[in-house]
């Protein structure tokens, strides 16, 4: 005990103020320093370090990395106080028995890092590419109405901590090579559970529903009813989730899979549950204006340049989360007729009246009329129903209108009628005639309010009745008309139309924008090409113009934003029509005059009628 008590202090007097003796950080011998000196050899050791590469092995793959490469950084300070502690422990007894033991056997403290997450990221992301693959669950599908289960598989993953804490160790001992520690990532769900959840699927659905709403009634019957199952984990549900019922788990499942299944997570299990979203649109829908009333949406009025907002109102609807509870309360039932009521809830509509404030449409920022003349009965409808078509459309700051994503395809069953077009460079007539007129119109108050037109085509025929190469073609499914949103608040599109005349207004927050339309001009023109054509219904010597014909050519010009406050230019840009030549036919009379029989009065030939130009009532 005296030789034990000497050696005691002599220890003490020799490591006075010192790290004791045989304590390392990883390998690092700091035994015998001061605080000081420990944390300024360790701070050097660990810098040496940084930049010493590890090859990193997976398979025939390979990585260098270096600790600087993960950003890594250490607590020095941290790591020379639990040093430092090694032999200090408040317990005499237990401190003495520590100091005795660092003779025989290092004691050792962890180095710990802290990598850059972002550079770790970025590192670890070329391997896991290679080394991580997801688990795949057991899953259950609905194949000729019967609930399959099939198997589902393990995957892998790279354990990321671990790997950096290896790659400190190797930049301290000077290892080159590691292997990448790659771990079994579990499937949550075995065969057996999906085989289990299957059943009770099948078993739930195997009878009708009756759904009930006043005197009405609806049967749901087991095709239906399979519809609305769908299997989600236990631990991805919440209160409201209409779950069917397991039984207990039996032994091992839940832990271990059957027919080939490895060992799972745990405790998560596959539930069979009526989606209350499937519920909302299988179901639904059936019920149809039955069940309650329809919300209306808020709307927008435009008078004078000034928008007011129409209040919206809420409507009442079947309620699909109280549906879908009591569905799967009653397919799990024993005993009697299955029914279950209808409840309904309040609906609001899709755009409230605070939604619609929200958006701080307010004044007019642009606006463009285009004329036309009314006697064509049927192209005056076809603008009447396009104009109408995408009144009130709103487009969201940084999102897409496109104009056919809009209103569809102009066809006749929405009553568009037959009318004068271009089609492919030459007059004709078909449905849908004359609605260019309106996308002209949109294109032009497109270009005053300064958003940014993505797409647009001009008519492969010059039309004068536009400004010189501001008009736009629109068909279905091309050519179309789109913009981006490029303000910094929503737009309100508001039409209208008369019977001459069809007008597009942008509506906003008046962006504070100046927008110049450069005078068109043709860059090279081309007279209509003439062609003379026989007609022997005309007399000899006689002509007349059977189409007029049009000059062709590139026309250009330039679109200019500035800002009203400074001047600055917002952009410009060019946009560049090309347009084709139409022919000018001229009939030549070829028909032979006729000599009078001597002795007879000769009869008059009559002047042939005047031949007007054909119709061409273009888009």
């Amino acid at each position: 005990m005296l030789l034990f008590a000497l050696m005691v202090v002599g220890d003490l007097a020799v490591n006075a103020g010192k790290i004791h003796h045989g304590v390392k950080a990883d390998t690092i011998d700091l035994g015998g320093k001061t605080r000081k000196d420990a944390r300024t050899y360790l701070a050097d050791e660990l810098s040496r370090g940084q930049k010493r590469a590890i090859t990193i092995t997976y398979g025939k793959q390979s990585w260098q990395i270096t600790p600087a490469d993960l950003g890594t950084s250490y607590d020095t300070a941290k790591i020379v106080s639990d040093a430092w502690q090694i032999g200090r422990e408040k317990n005499v007894l237990t401190a003495a028995k520590t100091r005795f033991l660092s003779y025989f056997k290092t004691q050792t403290v962890t180095v710990q890092v802290s990598p850059d997450p972002q550079k770790e990221t970025a590192v670890y992301g070329k391997i896991t590419k290679v080394t991580d693959k997801a688990p795949v669950n057991a899953s259950v599908t609905l194949k000729d109405a019967t609930f399959t289960a099939a198997d589902g598989a393990d995957g892998t993953a790279l354990q990321k901590q671990e790997l950096t804490t290896m790659i400190t160790h190797a930049s301290i001992t000077g290892q080159k090579t590691l292997e990448a520690p790659v771990a079994v990532a579990r499937r949550a769900v075995s065969l057996e559970e999906a085989r289990v959840a299957a059943t009770v699927a099948q078993d739930a659905t195997k009878t009708a529903v009756a759904a009930k709403y006043n005197d009405k009634t609806w049967q749901l019957d087991p095709a239906m009813l399979q519809k609305l199952i769908e299997f989600k984990l236990s631990n991805d549900l919440d209160k409201d989730t209409a779950q069917l019922k397991l039984p207990a788990p039996a032994n091992g499942i839940g832990n271990k899979g059957g027919g080939g299944s490895t060992e799972t997570t745990g405790d998560v299990r596959l539930i069979p549950v009526v989606g209350s979203d499937i519920v909302a649109k299988n179901i639904i829908p059936l019920l149809g204006a039955t069940v309650g009333t329809a919300p209306v949406d808020a709307s927008f009025q435009a008078a004078g340049g000034v928008v007011t907002v129409i209040p919206g109102k809420n409507g009442l609807g079947a309620d699909p989360v109280k549906l879908a509870q009591e569905l799967a309360t009653q397919m799990q039932s024993s005993g009697g007729p299955k029914e279950v009521t209808v409840e309904t809830r309040e609906v609001a509509p899709a755009l409230t009246t605070e939604k619609a404030e929200a958006l701080g449409i307010k004044e007019r920022i642009s606006t463009y009329t285009t004329y036309f003349s009314g006697g064509n009965s049927a192209r005056l409808t076809n603008i009447t129903l396009m104009a109408k078509a995408f009144d009130g459309a709103i487009v969201m700051p940084g999102k897409t209108f496109s104009l056919n994503g809009t209103v569809g395809e102009a066809n006749a069953a929405k009553g568009y009628q037959e009318a004068g077009a271009i089609v492919d460079g030459q007059p004709t007539s078909q449905v849908g005639g004359g609605i260019c007129q309106v996308n002209t119109t949109l294109f032009n108050a497109a270009l005053l309010s300064g958003v940014n037109i993505t797409e647009r085509t001009n008519h492969t025929l010059f039309i004068s009745s536009y400004p010189l190469g501001r008009d736009a073609a629109v068909s279905w499914p091309a050519p179309d008309f789109k913009f981006v949103n490029s303000l910094d608040h929503a737009i309100l599109i508001v039409t209208s139309s008369t019977r001459g005349s069809v007008t597009v207004s942008f509506y906003g927050v008046d962006p504070g924008y100046n927008v110049t339309l450069g005078p068109a001009s043709w860059l090279s023109h081309t007279k209509p090409p003439e062609k003379r054509v026989d007609d022997p219904t005309l007399p000899v010597g006689t002509e007349t113009v059977k189409q007029e014909g049009r000059g062709g050519g590139r026309v250009s010009f330039t679109q200019t934003v500035t800002r009203q406050s400074d001047g600055s230019v917002v952009f410009t840009k060019t946009f560049v029509s090309n347009y084709r030549t139409e022919e000018r036919i001229i009939l030549v009379g070829t028909k032979p005059t006729t000599s009078p029989t001597p002795g007879q009065t000769p009869t008059p030939t009559p002047d042939p009628a005047p031949t007007s130009g054909a119709t061409r009532s273009s888009q």
